[in-house]
């Protein structure tokens, strides 16, 4: 990122994603280890900067080619620190994209290979102070989508049992416990991207504030 901030440069994308795309096809197989780790490196600028957008698919389609890629030198080396490294940031930014977008399964999963790999890097160089920060962060990040997972599992069961239940209404969009449902998953969005507004949220501020006034009339 420049100094300026991403917000200076909303007119451009830092790299084109179809030529990205060919050059990586181009040398997939045979392409030098430095040539991968450097379209690496694009396709993971490239998805920072169209989740700051809001796009967050396109996002995660960049992501998931870093992931590919990354996965592929730590293959080739599967001694490298550096590399575990790497691809241990790819998941938590994976992680990070699918938290938003409210999809807490595919989120833990991601949080939870990050965790493993950094792991494995402690446990080979316990001293190191960085390995162990990274450790802590992505544990933690691992915890707050378990715990969220947890609230929703209870969300659900309460709604099955009528918790959520008001006055009866034929259309869904007005049905309490639809309500209910929405108002909670916009809390967990807001909790995801809290180091910011919420791009979620600005992108749908008419639903999100009928889902917390759902929330308040249930409480």
């Amino acid at each position: 990122m420049s100094a300026e901030g991403p917000s200076s440069r909303l007119g451009s994308l830092p790299y084109d994603e179809d030529a990205l795309i060919y050059a990586w096809q181009a040398c997939a197989k045979t392409g030098s280890d430095e040539r991968l780790e450097r379209l690496a490196n694009q396709f993971e600028q490239l998805g920072d900067e169209l989740e700051f957008r809001g796009d967050f698919p396109g996002s995660l389609r960049n992501f998931d080619r870093t992931h590919d890629i990354r996965e592929e030198l730590t293959r080739r080396d599967a001694a490298s620190a550096p590399r575990k490294r790497d691809l241990s940031i790819t998941l938590t930014r994976r992680g990070r994209v699918h938290r938003k977008v409210g999809d807490l399964e595919a989120a833990a999963a991601n949080f939870q290979g990050a965790v493993t790999l950094r792991r494995w890097l402690v446990e080979r160089q316990p001293r190191d102070a960085a390995y162990k920060s990274d450790l802590a962060r992505a544990e933690k990040k691992l915890r707050e989508v378990e715990e969220e997972q947890q609230v929703v599992a209870q969300m659900a069961k309460r709604d099955a049992q009528g918790v959520c239940d008001g006055s009866a209404h034929t259309d869904a969009e007005h049905d309490p416990r639809t309500a209910c449902t929405r108002g909670l998953k916009a809390q967990m969005i807001d909790s995801a991207v809290n180091a910011g507004p919420s791009e979620i949220a600005r992108a749908r501020p008419a639903e999100s504030a009928r889902a917390q006034a759902g929330v308040r009339r249930r409480l």
